[in-house]
């Protein structure tokens, strides 16, 4: 769970193992809540790179 005012890398981490990979549909599934985030404004370019 994400806690609100938490810092952004630190909320990524937790994303980022939650994150299943282990199918196209998973890798696909990841990278599209990546980009909303992105393109919500909650993360900036830089960070989604380094996710």
């Amino acid at each position: 769970m994400i806690e609100k005012g938490e810092p952004t890398k630190e909320a990524l981490e937790k994303i980022s193992n939650a994150m299943k990979f282990d199918s196209t549909k998973g890798i696909n599934d990841s990278i599209t809540a990546l980009i909303a985030l992105k393109d919500q404004g909650k993360i900036t370019a830089d960070e989604l790179q380094e996710a």
